[in-house]
């Protein structure tokens, strides 16, 4: 008699592929909203990573960010930006020393030294010691 090339146990071949899910439809741009909401942190902006589409520097963005030496060794985490009357950035409060969070302390730098790079943020110049020698940022009036 003839052999059969396989038994049927009524479950697919080990080796039989998923069905492949439909294709989504193309994305429509959404028509813009007056005022359009910002992107969240997470999203890439559309020429950089802390930049609106615009170019502006989105504060969501930096916020939480690492800030890093000009020999790339990390030096701290951006906590908070302080505005001036004229709602012009001047500060930023960054978070150093600790470990993983327990025992660091906030320092304000001026936020014009700040180097905000396609991918990071760099303080030229600074160390960990540096900034932790600064005087401690006391929030409240």
């Amino acid at each position: 008699g003839a052999l059969a090339q396989g038994t049927d146990t009524g479950a697919p071949p080990a080796s039989a592929q998923p069905a492949a899910p439909a294709p989504a439809p193309p994305l429509q741009p959404a028509a813009p909203q007056a005022p359009a909401p910002p992107a969240p942190a997470n999203q890439p902006a559309a020429n950089a990573k802390y930049r609106s589409k615009d170019g502006d520097l989105r504060a969501g963005a930096l916020i939480g960010t690492t800030v890093y030496n000009d020999q790339k060794q990390t030096i701290g985490t951006i906590s908070d930006l302080l505005f001036d009357k004229e709602n012009k950035v001047v500060k930023a409060v960054l978070s150093v020393g600790g470990f993983l969070g327990v025992g660091s302390r906030l320092v304000a730098v001026p936020f014009a030294d700040l180097q905000v790079e396609a991918d990071r943020v760099v303080l030229p110049g600074a160390t960990k010691v540096s900034l932790e020698n600064l005087s401690a940022f006391q929030a409240g009036g």
